[in-house]
């Protein structure tokens, strides 16, 4: 299947917070529920160390991604520190995420663009399940900008397969339905646009879908970097995952300075 681009519903400007909120925060539930991030620990851990630093910059944090289960995770193997961003802050996510880590996870409450960050913050920018929100020509500038300012990057995507990501994605309407209550923090309005106005659940399925077909494979991100000016001077490790027991694996990116060059 080859790349398409439509708009998910969480990318309008004119969507509504509390409508953007209730995905996000799904999507947030359904991450710590499956764990399948923590596969990356080791790989996240590595990048630290060679880039000497403890600190992370999530960009494109959503409702704040994988963080509570694999910050533990990370801290298994020396500390770490993570700083929340998005260009449209969920600012209620993130400051349940931040009570329940006991403040180790921190965040930024003013919008960061991916594609220019601010020289403030500086560490090992990742990106989870965001990437394909961005077209090409949008992710080169994501990726060069972690390349002008010589600041390491790890992209992470939930699919490395289009066709079965989708298929399973049509499941995703009956477990909404099903595990909605169950999200933390509780609100009302994600009950009331479930269950009495489903928007959540038909809003969830199309922009399921259309994250699974807008995913970049492997060699698609290696055609962005080398359109990137300078990319020599980073060393770059892209390919994928596999997730015990499931057809789909995990796309990753991830590119560090090269500390021979200046």
């Amino acid at each position: 299947m080859r790349r398409f681009h439509l708009f998910e519903t969480v990318d309008l400007n004119w969507w509504p917070q509390v409508l953007r909120d209730g995905v996000m925060d799904w999507l947030r539930f359904m991450i710590d529920s499956h764990k399948n991030f923590n596969l990356m620990a080791p790989r996240l851990r590595d990048t630290l160390d060679k880039m000497g630093t403890s600190q992370i910059i999530d960009l494109c944090a959503g409702g704040s991604g994988p963080w509570l289960t694999l910050a533990a995770e990370l801290e298994k193997t020396g500390e770490v520190q993570i700083l929340l961003t998005d260009f449209f802050p969920n600012e209620k996510a993130f400051r349940y995420t931040l009570e329940q880590s006991g403040g180790r996870i921190r965040f930024h409450p003013e919008r960061v663009d991916a594609r220019n960050v601010p020289s403030s913050l500086k560490g090992v920018r990742t990106i989870f399940s965001a990437l394909h929100h961005f077209r090409p020509d949008q992710v080169q500038a994501i990726l060069a900008d972690a390349v002008n300012t010589r600041q390491a990057i790890v992209v992470i995507e939930g699919s490395d397969h289009r066709l079965y990501g989708s298929l399973l994605m049509l499941t995703m309407p009956l477990f909404m339905l099903l595990l909605m209550p169950f999200v933390k923090p509780f609100r009302w309005s994600r009950l009331f646009f479930t269950y009495l106005v489903p928007i959540l659940p038909i809003a969830g399925l199309w922009d399921g879908m259309v994250s699974m077909l807008r995913t970049y494979t492997p060699d698609e991100l290696r055609e962005i970097i080398d359109r990137i000016p300078g990319q020599e001077a980073f060393s770059w490790d892209i390919g994928t995952q596999a997730i015990p027991g499931s057809p789909i694996g995990i796309t990753y990116l991830i590119g560090t300075p090269d500390s021979t060059v200046s």
